[in-house]
């Protein structure tokens, strides 16, 4: 309440700007960058958040899953799957995007434990991918937004 007081007191003083007013420090109290308040730091909110990379687990102590088997990302981003078992894949059901190197999704190897295959997702959209030597129980989707 006191804070609110000084605030509506300050506000009505001529001396103070209004950019440095009110606006500033509710916008220091929210944790939002003073940038953000003012309309010269407004183009700064409104930028797209730097790419991200999202790990995913393959065969998980020994459990025939992905972990985790369902994700959402934005575009851009990529998605690291690392094997914790040998004899895996990861194939997209559409055969776009495939272990090791995105070449012969229909007849690639399986990696070995310790493997990583990274894919960067450039479009919207849902990509369902199993693992094709079990493809029954070892399915995942990555959404991507």
């Amino acid at each position: 309440m006191r804070r609110v007081f000084v605030l509506l007191a300050c506000a009505a003083c001529s001396s103070i700007e209004p950019e440095v007013g009110p606006l500033r420090a509710a916008a220091a109290d929210a944790g939002v960058p003073a940038d953000a308040s003012s309309a010269e730091g407004g183009a700064a909110a409104d930028a797209a958040p730097a790419p991200q990379t999202f790990e995913v687990l393959v065969a998980p102590e020994g459990e025939h899953v992905f972990r985790p088997a369902a994700l959402t990302i934005r575009v851009g981003d990529s998605v690291r799957w690392t094997w914790q078992q040998s004899g895996h894949t990861v194939t997209s059901e559409d055969g776009t995007f495939c272990s090791p190197f995105d070449q012969s999704c229909a007849s690639a190897p399986t990696s070995d434990s310790g493997a990583t295959y990274t894919h960067t997702f450039t479009a919207a959209g849902s990509f369902p991918y199993v693992c094709r030597p079990h493809r029954e129980t070892m399915k995942g989707v990555i959404r991507v937004e």
